[in-house]
């Protein structure tokens, strides 16, 4: 069952009025379907005045309201999402220190979703990237694991690497040949 748009406040008794917003987008769309042009462009009433609402129960049509007002929500929210991205990417593009993070920040970003403290979630992440790649270049150079990771603690706790004294050779390399061979040069200036 159809009722024709002209009929004043009886659609009261037939509507939920948000239904009717959100169908209006349909109008819309129709009435650039009925456009007459001429020396200018105007809609033409004979097809217009066909135009008609479908009548639903109300209970559908509250459901399509629910629909479209939680797509209509998600859509803000993606714009939102996107420009606070850009504010981001412009932040650390213009931050040398934050480039060379670059990589670790857009991760943190793909995979963290609705957070409510960001800041102990970024710490929770790069600790669990840390171990992660610490994990792999242990495994990848065959260094002493404990002594590697007090290694580490060190560098991080004093704010850098020592890079004289036998501290890499003795505490972290795997024992080598006396002989020469395993590239020992060439894998201590990996570890650097």
């Amino acid at each position: 069952m159809n009722v024709e748009v002209n009929k004043r406040n009886r659609w009261r008794k037939f509507y939920e009025p948000k239904f009717l917003y959100y169908y209006c987008y349909k109008l819309d769309e129709y009435c650039k379907e009925c456009l007459r042009q001429g020396n200018f462009a105007s809609v033409d009433m004979k097809k217009f005045s066909k135009f008609q609402f479908p009548i639903l129960p109300r209970e559908i049509q509250r459901e399509i309201v629910r629909i479209l007002d939680n797509f209509t929500e998600l859509t803000a929210r993606k714009v939102q999402y996107k420009e606070v991205l850009i504010t981001i990417r412009k932040a650390i593009d213009a931050s040398p220190e934050l480039r060379s993070k670059k990589q670790l920040i857009e991760a943190f970003i793909a995979d963290v979703n609705d957070v409510n403290d960001v800041v102990t979630e970024w710490n929770a992440y790069v600790s669990e990237q840390r171990e992660k790649e610490l994990t792999q270049i242990i495994q990848e150079e065959k260094l002493k694991e404990p002594e590697t990771r007090k290694y580490l603690a060190n560098a991080f706790r004093d704010g850098e690497i020592k890079t004289v004294g036998t501290d890499i050779d003795r505490e972290l390399m795997p024992p080598v040949s006396r002989f020469g061979g395993g590239g020992r040069t060439q894998k201590k200036q990996t570890c650097y």
